[in-house]
């Protein structure tokens, strides 16, 4: 009875715990004033339905379970940022959960990196996916992770990455949108410009030493430092100096075309702040002549040196401290034989450069008595403020010269202004007040035709009845002489249909064809020189152009009208059908050849370095791919100046780990390198008649044989070991002749094979090693592994009778019991005996009970005893 009432208790508590968890409202039921919680099989609360905490009334979905990780992002660079799409699908396939609420995406520079808050950059809201812009100026690695309407978390995906933003071009900006407001200060520098607004600018070339890139140093004293300085509150122009420290030789890197008919004026403003020591402070200011070819010094003897060029400013100048900010200048114009070797401060007689000039870029010595003149000082410190280069209009007096109305008639003398005085061109019709010239002041047959310019006399400056008979004959004499020719032979046509040259075979050379209003050319030009303009194969579609936009370069374009080639100053670009690019690259540091993959992503990269002067290295970098934790590893082939090498490095710090080959003059090295724990690597080393190897290395035959695993053979004539084995001292050699020493035991099966060591010394204690009859061998020690065996007599160095302790074994040969031996008396073959005791501590004592005497000799050499 008590089972059954035990079995019905549990029975219903099951029932009402069904109850519970399956109750059903009917259509009449209602909740006052309460709530329903549902929780699953494990007790655990899932969602509120009806009165929340806050008492509002819906359903609150709690403790959701981790929805499933989303799908990889997909990554395109953008305009100031990348675009991060996703397909709205999960890992693995998963199927979405009813309570997905989102999908974040996160994004930082650093990889590895863990979603938070401060990672988050927008959200993706639909299953349907979607693409968003992440906003960046560098490239970032990209992580999403889904979250559920519970707020839980899925784990995040896989990094995507890193992608920074694509480069923007002009045809990428609409106009306008770029204002000089949103331009950072130094932005646009006059190398930046096109070659006409750098011609323009370069008028005026001022240079307020406020950017390094702009100046290179050609000559120190070692300690010098040349430095720009900023915040430089007296500074004349801008807030920036330029610092020299010692002797320094700097120039500029903008190069001025140089025009042999303008006037240059060069300037420089300086000041010296701390003084020489060695009692002088001058410095040199002027131009620096540069070759056609842009690269090739050229001085005032034509030499390739910055020494001895055209110091027009200062040549030399002392400059104390006491002097404050002075401003030097100089003029140049002209070109000659040999250049001017002294400073030229009166534009009314500038100094000339070199014949082959045809460049110049700002040029300073500083502190020049501390180096040049004066030995290694480098106390001397002198400031620029500002250098200047100018091209003046001289010679030419016009309108852009004067105020308007300053010169006026009165203001010039009688027959002051004649025609010999006024420069071809320089009177044009606007300048000429209507009415001012009358047929009265034309000179008869003054006015030809070829002083007429084209287009310039039209029918509405030709006043009624102007035009006579008697005056047209002229004008048919001039078209008379235009189409003169044999009518079948050499001629020019010139009609309603265009323009058409034949040549004397009466065959048509050139036409220019204005019928249809195209205006077509045909015909070859020969020996002539085009400037300014486009030349291009077609308008649209497939074709080639030739200085399009004014932008000096030649381009390509596919049937779609892309862009897919260039050549121009910057080299030469060409991409493939699949979107890959291979560019050649003249200007960079390391003239280059890349290779860009179809998405843009990845590149390898073939280039020249010139690490000391005339070198012209080589090395190759693969694209990089991720490795050991880092994402920039490549493989690199180098080839320098007598060496070359193979080698994984990352391409942003060189560190090498993996396999590595290293070809010298004087060997030739292949291995394994760590940066990071050097004790890692090993290598083999081949020089000349020796391979040399660190490492642990191991010999295993991939093939059976009957060749050895390992082999050594020496030529006939070797003298040296056949194999040796060190560590600190020899373990074991061989030697020619295949005798072998081992300084350990030698065992065969378990147990030690005897090979005899070399003979050691014992440690005296009251017995002499060197016997009283010198015939004898000196006592002596030595193991086969197995036992120790004496060789040799010995004398007491006292008599005695009774005990004495005679020797000292050497540790690794001394027994692990006492052992006693009788000794033979060698003196004239007496047959006497005494005992000896080797004992366990490496003591050898004498016995005898008779007295020994200092002259006997007793003979050890058939005394031995094992080692274990």
């Amino acid at each position: 009875m008590a089972r059954d009432f035990a079995n019905e208790l549990a029975r219903l508590a099951q029932e009402v715990k069904e109850i519970k968890r399956g109750q059903r409202y009917a259509h009449g039921g209602s909740l006052e004033n309460s709530a329903l919680e549902v929780k699953n099989t494990d007790g655990s609360l899932r969602a509120i339905l009806g009165v929340q905490a806050d008492g509002t009334t819906g359903v609150n979905i709690v403790n959701g379970p981790p929805p499933p990780t989303p799908s990889m992002p997909v990554l395109a660079p953008s305009i100031g940022g990348i675009t991060v799409s996703w397909d709205g699908t999960f890992d693995g396939g998963a199927v979405p959960p009813l309570d997905w609420q989102r999908t974040e995406v996160h994004a930082s520079t650093t990889s590895g990196f863990t979603p938070s808050p401060a990672t988050l950059q927008t959200t993706i809201e639909t299953l349907q996916g979607g693409t968003v812009v992440v906003p960046t100026e560098q490239p970032v690695y990209v992580r999403l992770l889904a979250r559920n309407t519970s707020g839980t978390a899925s784990d995040p995906t896989s990094e995507a990455g890193p992608l920074g933003p694509s480069p923007v071009v002009a045809t990428e900006l609409l106009d306008g949108i770029v204002t000089s407001s949103k331009l950072a200060q130094g932005a646009v520098t006059i190398n930046a410009l096109t070659e006409s607004l750098a011609d323009t600018a370069g008028q005026r070339y001022v240079d307020a030493m406020g950017d390094p890139d702009a100046w290179t140093v050609l000559s120190t004293t070692p300690g010098t430092t040349f430095t720009f300085l900023d915040g430089v509150t007296d500074a004349r122009t801008g807030s920036t100096v330029a610092q020299a420290t010692g002797f320094t030789v700097v120039r500029g890197n903008i190069q001025v075309p140089y025009d042999p008919e303008v006037l240059y004026r060069i300037s420089a403003r300086v000041r010296t702040t701390a003084a020489s020591s060695s009692g002088s402070d001058t410095l040199y200011v002027g131009a620096l002549g540069v070759a056609a070819d842009g690269t090739t010094f050229v001085n005032r003897t034509g030499a390739n040196s910055y020494f001895s060029q055209y110091q027009a400013a200062a040549n030399p100048a002392s400059q104390p401290t006491s002097a404050g900010w002075v401003t030097y200048t100089g003029y140049l114009r002209g070109r000659a034989a040999s250049g001017t070797a002294t400073a030229s401060p009166d534009p009314r007689t500038p100094g000339v450069v070199h014949d082959n000039v045809r460049f110049i870029s700002p040029l300073l010595y500083l502190n020049y008595a501390s180096g040049a003149s004066g030995g290694s000082s480098t106390t001397g410190t002198m400031q620029v403020d500002a250098f200047t280069v100018e091209a003046l209009k001289t010679g030419v007096v016009d309108s852009t010269n004067l105020v308007s109305g300053s010169v006026t008639t009165a203001a010039l003398a009688a027959d002051s202004v004649t025609a010999t005085a006024i420069a071809a061109n320089a009177v044009t019709a606007g300048k000429i007040l209507a009415g001012a010239v009358t047929a009265e002041k034309i000179d008869a047959l003054a006015v030809t035709s070829d002083k007429v310019a084209a287009n310039a006399i039209t029918a509405g400056k030709i006043n009624a009845g102007a035009v006579t008979a008697d005056k047209l004959e002229a004008v048919l004499q001039l078209v008379t002489r235009l189409v003169a020719g044999d009518p079948s032979g050499a001629r020019v046509e010139l009609n309603s249909d265009g323009l058409r040259v034949y040549n004397s075979g009466g065959t048509q050379t050139i036409a220019f064809n204005a019928a249809d209003g195209s205006g077509v050319f045909t015909g070859t030009i020969t020996g002539s020189t085009i400037t300014g303009g486009v030349v291009q194969t077609a308008t649209s579609g497939q074709r080639i152009t030739v200085n399009e936009a004014g932008q000096n370069k030649v381009l390509v374009y596919d049937s779609t009208g892309t862009a897919i080639g260039e050549f121009s100053a910057q080299g030469l670009l060409v991409r493939g059908t699949s979107g890959a690019i291979m560019a050649i690259d003249p200007n960079a540091v390391l003239p280059q050849i890349r290779f860009l993959n179809a998405s843009g992503t990845n590149e390898a990269r073939f280039q020249m370095a010139e690490v000391n002067p005339g070198d012209a290295n080589i090395q190759m970098f693969t694209g990089t791919f991720t490795a050991d934790g880092f994402t920039d590893r490549v493989w690199r082939q180098y080839m320098g100046n007598d060496f070359a090498m193979i080698e994984r490095i990352r391409r942003s710090s060189t560190a090498h780990r993996g396999g590595r080959m290293n070809l010298r003059a004087d060997f030739a090295e292949i291995g394994y390198m760590d940066s990071g724990t050097p004790s890692n690597g090993g290598y083999i080393r081949y020089e000349t008649g020796l391979a040399s190897t660190k490492g642990r290395h191991a010999v295993e035959p991939q093939t059976a044989s009957a060749n050895p695993a390992l082999a050594v053979t020496a030529l006939t004539g070797h003298t040296g070991p056949l194999l040796r084995l060190t560590r600190d001292t020899d373990k074991a050699t061989v030697d020619k002749d295949g005798n072998a020493v081992f300084a350990g035991t030698v065992t065969s099966g378990g147990r030690p094979v005897p090979v005899p060591a070399a003979w050691a010394s014992l440690t005296t204690i009251g017995w002499s090693t060197t016997p009283s009859l010198t015939a004898y061998q000196s006592i002596r020690i030595r193991t086969d592994g197995v036992r120790a065996y004496l060789d040799g007599a010995a004398s007491t160095t006292a008599a005695f009778t009774g005990s004495r302790d005679a020797f000292t074994i050497p540790e690794g040969m001394r027994p692990l019991k006492d052992h006693y031996y009788g000794l033979v008396r060698a003196t004239s073959g007496d047959p006497r005996f005494i005992g000896c005791r080797i004992a366990a501590t490496g003591t050898i004592t004498v016995f005898a009970t008779t007295s020994v005497a200092t002259t006997d000799t007793w003979d050890f050499s058939t005394v031995s005893w094992p080692l274990d």
